[in-house]
């Protein structure tokens, strides 16, 4: 099941570069990897607060990984009839699980 995204198409990237006038800063930006060899330079996708480096970083590859993460949310949704959701121990943490992913793809997708 593939949904047509309203963002900018993946795969994204985390791009770390030494700030050229303070060693102590990083322009830690995700980048569009569609759009790396673009006549005006890389698109960015989003940047993080340079100041808290390793937070930074993990935020950054977080964010390049969103849209991987929502296709996978898709397709495990899309898998539902199939998943079971029975009133046993297990299929209730099924329907738990069933319910936080497509929780997670509402908000995704702007919605609440």
């Amino acid at each position: 099941m593939t949904t047509k995204a309203a963002h900018t198409p993946a795969p994204w990237s985390v791009s770390i570069d030494r700030d050229k006038y303070d060693s102590s800063m990083d322009d830690i930006r995700v980048l569009a990897e569609e759009e790396r060899n673009h006549p005006q330079g890389p698109l960015t996708v989003a940047q993080v607060n340079q100041h808290l480096a390793g937070e930074s970083v993990a935020n950054a590859h977080l964010i390049a990984a969103a849209p991987e993460m929502l296709e996978a949310l898709r397709a495990m949704v899309s898998r539902a009839p199939f998943i079971d959701q029975s009133v046993t121990e297990d299929g209730l943490a099924n329907c738990e699980a069933l319910l936080k992913a497509r929780r997670a793809i509402r908000h995704a997708e702007g919605e609440q």
